[in-house]
Formats: structure tokens, sequence, C-alpha cells
């Protein structure tokens, strides 16, 4: 692991170091609001972490899951309308909402309905414009495009910015691969609609952040960390260069400090429900609530192991920062082996 005092600057200005990796502040737009990056959103959803009999949680455990642990996310965090549709997660009161602070990150749920069996429960575009019409206006959200693999980048660019949204709120583009027109196969790769972002550019000025899925970047790790570095050297060549990339899914204590040097600014996942944080590693959390907590029961250590996680994502976030206002790699937990080889003209 690399240690203190390894130093090399990131994108930000470092006196007396020279400038490597293209992690630095940005700033995430939403209205006449803004918050600065890196941000590190926990995502919530019925479908993770799986109950003891290895279905979906019901209402009653997300509701009560939400009591316990949602007073503790101190930042932004992610829910997706499929919960909301279904009613899995009640819809917030203004009054009384204390689940993260402003803004909340709200998706169409593809990774919920992906899950499904009957497929009559699916949200819809429709179904999803709905959900963010209820959405109190008072509460800002930052809201992603319809989760779908249709369409160039013009029309995933037109369908982020005719997100029904009021304008306290924001407009997240998730960048999908497209279909293939002959055989109606997803592409699989984003490399095609990377490249149409300097038709784009300005359209794509309107927009709170750009997104992508970790599994839709790469096949390998280091597949991941080389599109994330190719879309941000597109968003810095066509004059994008302060427009935050949300890696979705990407949010756990190994592979997010190598999103942030590649160039991603905002991540979230589930991560936090379904392992345990220990040392840098995320590990089984049954096992290890286990350990820690070998008095209590098994449940209740989970919930206590999940608001430690909360607090490890926090401790991440003031690293990331950290080592911007520093240049001290030894800020994050890295290996430096692999750092050399993702990284080798950087290192």
């Amino acid at each position: 692991m690399i240690k203190a005092p390894y130093c090399v600057a990131s994108g930000n200005d470092v006196s007396g170091v020279v400038m490597r990796f293209a992690s630095k502040a940005r700033t995430l737009h939403y209205g006449d609001r803004r918050l600065r990056t890196p941000l590190l959103v926990p995502a919530f959803s019925s479908r993770a972490p799986l109950n003891k009999v290895g279905t979906p949680l019901s209402q009653c455990e997300i509701n009560t899951y939400l009591a316990q642990i949602g007073e503790d996310v101190v930042g932004p965090a992610l829910i997706s309308a499929f919960d909301l549709h279904h009613q899995n997660i009640p819809m917030p009161e203004p009054e009384n909402f204390s689940f993260g602070a402003a803004p909340t990150f709200l998706d169409s749920g593809g990774y919920e309905n992906y899950t499904l069996t009957d497929k009559s429960g699916e949200v819809t575009e429709s179904r999803y414009f709905q959900v963010l019409r209820s959405w109190p206006e008072s509460l800002p959200i930052i809201a992603v495009n319809f989760d779908c693999e249709d369409g160039d980048l013009g029309q995933q660019v037109h369908s982020a910015l005719s997100l029904p949204v009021t304008s306290t709120s924001g407009k997240l583009l998730l960048l999908k691969p497209g279909r293939d027109k002959e055989n109606e196969r997803s592409t699989g790769s984003l490399a095609p609609i990377i490249a149409q972002i300097p038709k784009h550019a300005i359209a794509l000025e309107n927009l709170s952040a750009i997104g992508l899925t970790e599994k839709e970047a790469g096949q390998s790790f280091e597949q991941r960390i080389a599109q994330i570095k190719a879309l941000r050297r597109m968003l810095d060549d066509c004059g994008l260069a302060e427009k935050p990339i949300h890696v979705f899914g990407g949010l756990d204590p190994i592979r997010t400090p190598y999103y942030f040097l590649a160039g991603a600014d905002i991540f979230d996942g589930t991560s936090w429900l379904r392992f345990a944080f220990d040392k840098g590693q995320a590990v089984y959390l049954d096992a290890h609530a286990s350990i820690q907590y070998p008095d209590k029961d098994i449940a209740l250590a989970e919930w206590l192991i999940r608001r430690q996680n909360l607090g490890d994502i926090v401790q991440l976030q003031i690293s990331m920062r950290s080592f911007l206002a520093s240049g001290q790699l030894g800020e994050l937990d890295l290996d430096e082996s692999l750092l050399r080889r993702l990284f080798p003209e950087d290192v």
C-alpha cells in the first residue's frame, strides 16, 4: 500500500508539484445551488440487501431499515422511482424529511426492473415521469434520464433534458451503449456514444452531470478505468472540464479511489448494505457481524455494521478531498503495483 509522504498532485494546483491524474474538485449544479465534489452517495434499494430467505425485502423490512439508518446519511443519497412507485420507500414529506441531505439522486430503477420476474411491475418511462411529478417541489433532486438502451447520444440527451423536474432540481445524463439496429441487441460499448459528445457539447452544458454504470464501462477493471479516462478527456476537450462524472454502482472502499483518480467525481452503490467495510476491504456481512458482535442477534449486528459503513464512506470522502488539497497519495488506501498498472503515465 502507498503511505504518506508519497506525493503526486491531482488536477488541482499543488504548489511545487507537477499536476497528474484527472481528479479535481468539480461543482455539481442544480437549480441555483451547488455542491463540490467528490461526492459519495449511498444508494437505497428494495433489491439489496436480500433478507434471510433470499427474497427481496418486504415493505415492512424496508421501512424498518430506513428508520434505523436513514438519519445516519449525512450527505446526498440515491433512491429509485421503482421503489417509490411500488411504495417500497414512502414518498418523502418536506416537514419531516430526514433522508440524507439535499439533493436526493433519483433514477428510474433499471436495476430493480431487471430483477423482476413479473414484468408487469416494471417502471416505464411514463410511470417514472409520474413519480417525478409527485416528488415534493421543495425538496431538490438530481433526476436521471430513463434507463433505456435505445437511441444515439442525441436522443439520450433529449431524454435527460425533457425530465419533468422543477427549476430547483438538476438533470443527470446516464450514458447507455445503445442498440445495434441490425440485430436489436445492445452494442455493449460506450465508445461510440462518447465519440458523439463533441456534436452535443452545447446541450450537455445544461445538465448537472454525465454518468455511466460501472458494469457498462467495461468487462475488466482496467477497461473501466480506461473508459472513465476516455470520457473525462472527451469532456475536457469539449469545454466541459468542470462537468462531474457519476459512476453508478461505483461506490466501494476498494475501487472508488481509482475511479476518482481516473476523473470521476460522484459514486453511488448498495455495497454498503450488502457487505462489511473492514480496513479498506468489502467482506461478507454475515460472517463479519458474527465476529464483531458475537453476543447480538445477527440481524441487529448487520445493521450496526451498516451504520459503521456509512461512517467509512464519509471518511473515504474526506480522504479524497484531503488528497485534492495536498497531492499526497498516502491519503488514499492504494495498492502501488495496481496504481502503476492502471496509471502508467501518471506514476
